[in-house]
């Protein structure tokens, strides 16, 4: 029987007998060490042998195993003799869940269905004591209340008690420190954030001062979200929090009524924002339930990140078709979006958005074939316009001088001054110039009025 070798193996005078490992280990130590060594290993099992030895015990004191006789409980250490008492002992109790239990264990469960206990607490966290399914998966069939101590002093629910009280004291400390805002101060205060940025105001530097103008008419935005010295709302922190909620806010609605309808286009274009950083923006086309045709922005992507590595020798990061696919599809994924709603994309019309064999369109048309690739307006009226002006030898020159005259005045005050002086002596009452605060400069002029003049001047250098 496992229980006897269990108390066998488990027994002092086998573990003195014999030389083992531990004696070896414990040579430099004084003999009474040595030996209250020994003596702990042998009386202090591991959790899965102790739980195995109380189930047989149960078993065999109940007389589930009357055949094959009680075992011998003297062979087990002393110190585990009052474990043994008490576990037959509770044998004698009914087999059943009693309700009391739970007082003071909200983890505890009764599964009636299949007799046994769970603990909520495991489940959630996914642990298994003593590396088994039980509590966890499977209920724990033996209805004992020593079980469920057992159980509560395991490592692993342990672990789990210590995951609630770190929730339950994320869920106080924000509510002590940061008491509830009045929500129609908040209100204001997001109506002037929001003010700030659709009317492109920096808002960090500007939210305060437009609070202290608003409290001039006695609207006390300020004083109603301000809780305490250490909770003003106004920092910079708070501010771009503020505006990270206001962008989802929209992101949400609008992605809403994308996937309401059902059909969308999307436009995307390359570009690169003051770090260097290459960027991928994306706009929405689609029709609303009353039929209007709608266009939103909807989001800007990094465009090159790590794991966008080529496939070829030198492994490079490039703003391949493949990576602009990838982006796309990450971004349908993330706002769910069902592809097969998708009907057209517009691009900018290069080879790397529409070639025929691996271009960005190609690459969408595989997963969805009912795509539609549409070159821009805009870009096609451009590239048009560019290569009839190089047909022109007249129109290269121009162009070419006057870029040669823009070039001489950029950045240079002394030339832009004597510009100046040279208007003034040939008494022009119109000032090319443009007022603004980063100074005149002559990328400021305008280009129509600064070709009239080289053609008013040509004209009376001719009479």
């Amino acid at each position: 029987m496992s229980l006897l070798k269990y108390f066998a193996r488990a027994s002092p005078s086998s573990a003195s007998s014999t030389p083992s490992p531990t004696k070896k280990a414990c040579v430099e130590l004084s003999e009474e060490e040595a030996e209250a060594a020994i003596y702990e290993k042998s009386a202090k099992p591991s959790d899965d042998e102790i739980s195995d030895a109380d189930d047989e015990i149960s078993d065999a004191a109940s007389g589930e195993d009357s055949d094959q006789g009680s075992p011998d409980v003297s062979a087990r250490p002393h110190t585990k003799s009052t474990h043994s008492k008490s576990t037959s002992a509770s044998s004698k109790h009914s087999k059943s869940f009693h309700v009391e239990w739970i007082t003071g264990r909200p983890w505890l469960r009764y599964d009636a269905e299949r007799q046994g206990m769970i603990c909520l607490w495991c489940k959630k966290y996914d642990k298994k004591p003593y590396n088994r399914t039980t509590w966890n998966k499977e209920p724990c069939t033996r209805l004992r209340l020593e079980s469920v101590i057992r159980h509560e002093k395991c490592a692993a629910h342990r672990e789990c008690l210590r995951h609630e009280k770190a929730q339950e004291t994320n869920r106080i400390i924000p509510a002590t420190i940061n008491p509830a805002l009045p929500s129609k101060g908040m209100e204001q205060a997001f109506a002037s954030l929001y003010f700030l940025a659709k009317q492109r105001i920096p808002h960090t530097t500007n939210f305060e001062p437009l609070l202290d103008l608003l409290q001039l008419f006695e609207v006390n935005v300020k004083e109603e979200i301000s809780i305490a010295r250490n909770a003003l709302y106004t920092s910079d922190r708070s501010i771009q929090e503020m505006i990270f909620a206001i962008s989802e806010s929209i992101e949400d609605e609008i992605l809403k009524e994308m996937r309401e309808s059902k059909h969308f286009s999307i436009m995307i274009d390359e570009t690169t924002d003051c770090t260097i950083t290459e960027q991928l923006a994306i706009h929405g086309r689609f029709l609303d339930k009353s039929g209007e045709l709608k266009c939103h922005f909807l989001k800007v992507m990094d465009l090159l990140q790590p794991g966008d590595e080529s496939k070829d020798q030198d492994r490079r990061i490039t703003a391949s078709a493949e990576t602009i696919a990838a982006r796309v599809f990450e971004f349908l994924r993330q706002a769910n979006l069902d592809i097969g709603k998708l009907r057209g994309i517009g691009t900018d019309g290069a080879a790397t958005m529409v070639g025929c064999r691996k271009g960005v369109v190609t690459r969408i048309k595989e997963v969805s074939p009912s795509v539609l690739g549409v070159h821009c307006a805009a870009h096609r009226l451009n590239l048009a316009s560019t290569q009839a002006g190089k047909s022109v030898p007249y129109v290269k020159i121009f162009s070419r001088i006057l870029r040669q005259i823009f070039d001489f005045f950029d950045n240079s005050a002394v030339r832009t001054a004597g510009l100046q002086a040279v208007q003034s002596l040939l008494q022009n009452a119109r000032q090319p110039f443009a007022n603004s605060d980063r100074g005149s400069k002559v990328r400021r002029i305008r280009r129509e009025e600064s070709c009239g003049y080289l053609g008013e001047e040509k004209e009376e250098t001719n009479f």
